[in-house]
């Protein structure tokens, strides 16, 4: 079985974003499992410079910002191209704005609580907590290419359900590896699953028997 102590996911941060030195407790990947802490905070900022994902996602993630913050601020690191799109998708009611300003570096704020963005122009932007979900690519992906394993298109593995079996039979996946949504619950229920899985493929083969997902797989070339 594969989980996140084997092929795991590992962050690729632009130039600038590598210089983000900050305690986990001030940045955050869900919303729904971090941040609480910060709660009735005054202003909240959200990195979308380093994943190209569809900016419905990055509002999804600004909304969930807003419900700990009373203002939120997309920063976009110097890219234009998405300004008047993220501003339609905003609207006029939320309180949330886009700075497009190119960002230098970042550092914890004053008693260490918060976070300080500092622009390439010197000026610089408290914020309470950053929301962050960075593009990831498998880390073990040498094995991941020995056993043969499928990727889908946004990094992770090709699993079906209902126990998370690879394409590869008997090999199964859970956790950060075989989804987008990374979030701790996910990682629990996904991987019980899986090993339930991975526990019934055993058991089939000492049986000499089919197994659910050799089943599974029957059916859908039929």
């Amino acid at each position: 079985m594969l989980g996140k102590e084997h092929v795991s996911h590992r962050a690729i941060h632009c130039p600038r974003y590598y210089l983000l030195r900050l305690s986990d407790k001030f940045r955050f990947h869900c919303l729904f499992c971090f941040g609480y802490e910060q709660r009735d905070s005054t202003s909240s900022g959200i990195l979308s410079a380093d994943a190209n994902l569809p900016i419905p996602l990055y509002m999804h993630v600004a909304r969930n910002a807003l419900q700990l913050s009373r203002t939120v601020t997309i920063y976009t690191n110097g890219d234009t191209t998405r300004t008047t799109a993220f501003r339609e998708a905003i609207g006029s009611k939320a309180s949330i704005e886009v700075d497009e300003r190119p960002i230098a570096s970042f550092k914890l704020g004053d008693n260490a609580v918060g976070v300080t963005i500092v622009f390439e122009n010197k000026e610089e932007k408290f914020e309470a907590f950053l929301a962050h979900n960075p593009e990831v690519r498998l880390r073990s992906s040498e094995l991941v290419a020995e056993l043969g394993l499928d990727i889908g298109p946004k990094g992770a593995l090709v699993v079906q359900e209902p126990f998370g079996e690879t394409n590869v039979p008997g090999v199964f996946a859970a956790g950060d590896v075989m989804t987008t949504l990374r979030t701790i619950p996910s990682a629990f229920s996904t991987g019980a699953v899986a090993a339930s899985g991975a526990a019934g493929h055993v058991q089939s083969r000492l049986q000499g028997q089919t197994s659910v997902g050799d089943f599974l797989r029957s059916a859908a070339k039929k």
